[in-house]
């Protein structure tokens, strides 16, 4: 917020008005403490004789008090002048008058100070007078210049830095004005050069302002305020939230100023001392800074309405609280300062409705209408205060009473008659409980004139949330029985919500299609969720065909909303049920990405393509010490600390104590592999295998998993070309190039003071854990290097970073639904980038159980069904080999419980699924991928039955739809244009999950990568309902999933 400083004009701008506010009330205060001393009773032959000797000072009726005369001749000019001074901010330029206001100041502290030294209190009053028509003539254009300084965006910042200086300005100008008039008496004067000298800073910092252009420079003046109220009243055209925001804020003026002199009087009811009643009335003052800096940084980017009602009745609650302990000055001070707090977040909403809301040539009619209606407020407010008193008999603290009272009507009738307000309260509790909204690219969505908003559908609240983002009022087209129910009905009519359902006849949507198209051609925002339907399987469905007649129809820029994170949150389908469920976390992180606009004549499809790539760069900029590996898993297992993490044919063992292991063998590493970064590990497959990798990671070293199998020349070969520095093994062979360590040796290094620290630290907090024992380390530095087959070529070295893998993770998570109740039992080694992916992080950080089996085993499918009964496995990973093999030789019974059968490595032909099928009774699930996207690209989600058949999972055939959080493409290999569903071509991979590079050819080097699409070389096509279909590989080196 603070930042805003830094713009010239801007900063001058504040600088100006804080001094301006400053001297305005150092110089009001002297004059009110004056008339307040002759109200008590000073007389002629007193100090301030020549006051009380004046007829506007002692010579006033019973009736009128001497200290209501100062205010009310600066209020006065803002109501004759206001609508003058309005008109003038239009048609001049706006920089100009603010600094011509400022050497007016100049002008009138002078004429004070003459005042002053002549006793001569009509001449004071006089400049009072002026010093308001300074003020009228400085506010239009001050408020009216804001956003043409800062733009709309830092609109709600700018005037909370406005409010709260200015308010800081007010109180020590107060104070000021206090200590002049005790300590220099009738040496007034004195006062005067420290005016003079403010205001000449005043003006001085005003030059820097630079110069603003006249908006309507051909503006006829009338000089007759009443006619040009009237004109500047028109200047609102009939705009029913600037109507009702102008009349928002004369209310607030009015029930404020009304409190300046509840606040005194409630002082004199207490027989408080002066020092005491000044420290209550400061309390209002210090809550609107408090007030305003929340509602500036709640704000953010939008002019967040929901604080208008918010504010209402916040300011209500804290005077109706004010009776629980009205004769506790301290209770009510805490109340007061409540009442300032809502209020500052009441007014910045306001204040940034009322400018820009008007036209950019109306803008300063409207400044000055404003201007004179609040100023009828601040004038009605000593009425409205003489009623309560003499009128009704009201005590102070019932005045309270009344005035919260008053103050909750207001409120309701702001949600009543604004329902955008009421929407925008709703969305704010929302944001600010339930979710926690990270925006990228808003600065895609226009601030004036017609578009096209279209999101994917993940939950209930997309619409909220796209809401929440919009600056503006959005018209959404919904589901059509949504507007059937009692209390949604009425009101989504009335927010200009478009009914459609796809059981509608043709004529119903072309109906709806049109409304929207005419609304978007009007100038409206218009958003449509072209998945037609919420996702019942966390994967993006394809975009039906009516957004492109909208666009076309109303010829509007087309704005891709992507919506990322909410599968999981308690409104959307995850797991198969809605809302009845635990959340996984409060606030829930939600990220919205804005892309940049399309035209309207863009396919549906490459809207489609457009919001899944811009899922895919905002998640692969994700970044931070949470988003390691380490962390995760320390996370991860803290939480599951008592189920059973690993189990292999030689034993089991739970999460927790399968952290302490890895800490201590952690700490052991670090002693005995010394500045050893890069670490080739190849064990069999197993827990020991399992607890090396982790344990790496724990020390922050980067694992090379490396097949076992292998002869030691092509071992020796590999861990060369990864840059290994050391390994770990079942056996040292020194012939192999690095330093080895057998991992018995590395077990028996861990001591028991290791043992005991990491037993000891186990038993923290998950979160002070895992600030303990994890390295600071980036998502995007690199955790493992894993290595391609090899079929079309040498093996390659894949270099993949901490954010490859876990986004990995999270988006198969997201489709599989794997949690502590599953237990995985995965055949392929750690060396395959499945089996290191999938099969350990993927698993391990799921909460689920890891079956672990020796791939390397003759006996393999002995060792599956013995572990698959044993553990009563649900979800199985494996090669189409593998799964042949296992249909050959594994009983039925073995997978009873089995939900999920993933194939990996290979391409599934269809005669291996079908026997797997008719053998366990459940279809595999093919996927793609390669070891350089981490390595899942795609996958057939399972059990597609059980979403009622509305929305396909899997296609048989096909290698699924991309994971959420992945990008893909097919382009043609020629010229590199992105080719339409159904034509076959290049697929290409964009996301987090794609790698860092290959190892030894620079970061990204080697992988042809252009704006991040990786090229796979596999030739494929997308088909109308987004599934990838493989149409040759011919030039992929792997596929891996």
């Amino acid at each position: 917020m603070l930042g805003l400083l830094r713009k010239r004009s801007f900063g001058a701008l504040t600088l100006t008005q804080f001094l301006g506010a400053f001297n305005d009330n150092a110089f009001k205060q002297v004059i009110i403490l004056m008339a307040t001393a002759v109200a008590a009773g000073a007389g002629p032959g007193e100090a301030m004789g020549w006051v009380s000797s004046h007829p506007l000072g002692g010579g006033l009726p019973n009736w009128l008090s001497a200290q209501a005369i100062p205010p009310f001749l600066f209020a006065l000019p803002f109501v004759l002048f206001g609508p003058v001074t309005g008109s003038l901010a239009d048609r001049l330029s706006k920089s100009r008058i603010i600094q011509a206001a400022n050497f007016l100041e100049i002008v009138v502290m002078a004429l004070a100070t003459l005042a002053f030294w002549l006793t001569d209190y009509g001449v004071l009053l006089g400049a009072v007078f002026l010093m308001g028509t300074q003020s009228a003539i400085f506010g239009p254009s001050k408020y009216g210049c804001i956003k043409e300084m800062v733009g709309s965006r830092d609109l709600s910042r700018a005037n909370a830095l406005i409010q709260s200086s200015t308010m800081v300005a007010v109180l020590a100008g107060v104070f000021l004005g206090g200590i002049f008039r005790e300590e220099l008496g009738d040496r007034l004067w004195m006062a005067g050069f420290w005016y003079v000298g403010f205001a000449t800073i005043g003006w001085l910092c005003s030059l820097r302002i630079e110069p603003l252009p006249a908006v309507d420079p051909e503006r006829h003046i009338n000089w007759n305020p009443v006619t040009e109220l009237i004109s500047h009243w028109r200047a609102t055209e009939g705009q029913r939230h600037l109507v009702l925001s102008i009349i928002a804020s004369s209310f607030f003026y009015l029930m404020a100023a009304t409190f300046l002199i509840v606040i005194p009087t409630y002082g004199r009811w207490m027989s408080l001392t002066d020092t005491h009643t000044s420290m209550l009335s400061a309390m209002p003052g210090l809550g609107i800074i408090i007030g305003a800096v929340v509602a500036g940084r709640v704000s953010g980017d939008r002019i967040e309405g929901g604080l208008i009602p918010l504010g209402l009745l916040g300011m209500a609650a804290s005077l109706l609280a004010t009776s629980f302990a009205p004769d506790s000055t301290t209770w009510v001070s805490f109340c007061l300062l409540g009442m300032g707090t809502f209020s500052g977040i009441f007014t910045i909403p306001v204040r940034c409705l009322i400018q820009s809301l008007p036209r950019e040539e109306k803008r300063g009619a409207v400044q000055g209408l404003a201007e004179v209606m609040d100023f009828v407020g601040i004038l009605l407010a000593t009425p409205m205060f003489i009623f309560w008193d003499k009128g009704l008999a009201l005590a102070p603290p019932q005045m309270f009473v009344v005035g919260g009272v008053i103050m909750a009507l207001g409120g309701i009738a702001s949600l009543v008659l604004a329902g955008e307000f009421l929407v925008r309260l709703v969305l704010l509790t929302l944001t600010h409980t339930l979710y926690r909204l990270r925006v990228s690219g808003g600065e895609n969505l226009p601030e004036e004139g017609g578009a096209l908003l279209v999101a994917n559908h993940v939950s209930f609240v997309d619409g909220m949330l796209v809401g929440a983002v919009a600056q503006r009022q959005a018209r959404f087209l919904v589901y059509r029985d949504y507007l059937d129910l009692p209390l949604v009905g009425p009101f989504g009519r009335r927010m200009g919500f478009i009914p459609v359902s796809s059981g509608d006849t043709p004529e119903e949507k072309e109906h709806a299609l049109d409304e929207a198209a005419n609304a978007a051609r009007r100038g409206s925002l218009v958003c449509i969720f072209a998945e037609g339907s919420i996702t019942r399987t966390g994967t993006m469905l394809p975009f039906a065909k009516g957004l492109e007649v909208i666009a076309r129809g109303a010829d509007v820029p087309i704005i891709p909303v992507g919506l990322d994170r909410l599968w999981g949150s308690i409104f959307s389908f995850e797991g198969g049920s809605f809302f009845w469920k635990w959340p996984h976390r409060l606030p829930y992180p939600v990220d919205v990405v804005v892309g940049e606009p399309l035209p309207s004549h863009t396919p549906a499809g490459e809207v489609r393509n457009a919001i899944q790539e811009a899922i895919a760069t905002r998640r692969s900029k994700r970044d931070g010490r949470a988003g390691s590996l380490a962390w995760r898993f320390v996370v991860s297992a803290k939480l599951n600390r008592r189920r059973t993490a690993l189990v292999d044919p030689r034993g089991r063992m739970t999460y927790g104590e399968l952290l302490v292991q890895a800490m201590a063998l952690s700490r052991a590493f670090n002693r005995q592999l010394g500045q050893a970064r890069r670490v080739a590990v190849h064990l069999e497959s197993g827990i020991e295998d399992a607890i090396a990798n982790l344990a790496l990671v724990l020390s922050d070293r980067v694992a090379i998993p490396i097949d076992p199998t292998l002869p030691a020349g092509e071992r020796a070969t590999l861990m060369e070309q990864a840059g290994a520095q050391a390994w770990i093994g079942s056996e040292v062979n020194a012939a192999e190039g690095v330093p080895g360590y057998p991992l018995a040796a590395l077990r028996g290094a861990v001591t028991g003071w290791d043992r005991l620290v990491a037993r000891a630290l186990s038993m923290l907090p998950a979160w002070a854990l895992a600030r303990s024992v994890t390295p600071q380390t980036s998502a995007r530095e690199s955790a493992a290097v894993l290595f391609t087959a090899g079929t079309t070529g040498p093996p390659k070295a894949v270099e993949l970073s901490h954010g490859n893998v876990l986004s990995n993770v999270q988006s198969l998570l997201e489709v599989l639904h794997i949690g502590p109740r599953d237990r995985v039992l995965s055949p392929v080694p750690l060396a395959n980038a499945f089996g290191y992916t999938v099969g350990l992080w993927t698993t391990l950080l799921s909460g689920a159980r890891a079956v672990l089996v020796r791939s390397e085993d003759p006996d393999l499918c002995s060792q599956v069904e013995a572990l698959a009964l044993a553990e009563e496995v649900t979800v199985v990973y494996g090669s189409p080999a593998a799964f042949a093999a296992f249909t050959k030789k594994v009983k039925p019974a073995a997978f009873a419980n089995l939900w999920v059968a993933a194939c990996a490595a290979d391409a599934l032909d269809e005669e291996t699924g079908a026997a797997f099928a008719e053998h366990f009774g459940i279809l595999p699930c093919e996927g793609y991928g390669l070891t350089e996207c981490g390595p899942v690209v795609s996958f057939n989600v399972p059990g597609g039955d059980r979403h009622d058949g509305r929305q396909m999972a899997h296609r048989p055939g096909s290698i699924g739809r991309p994971l959420p959080g992945v990008a893909v493409r097919v382009v043609d290999r020629e010229t590199g244009a992105v080719l339409p569903q159904d034509q076959s071509g290049e697929l290409q991979v964009k996301g987090p999950n794609v790698m860092l590079g290959y190892v030894g050819a620079g970061e990204g080097a080697g992988s042809s990568r252009l704006d991040g699409w990786f090229p796979t070389g596999d030739r494929a096509h997308i088909d109308r309902g987004g599934f990838l279909i493989i149409d040759g590989r011919s030039g992929a080196d792997d596929p891996q999933a």
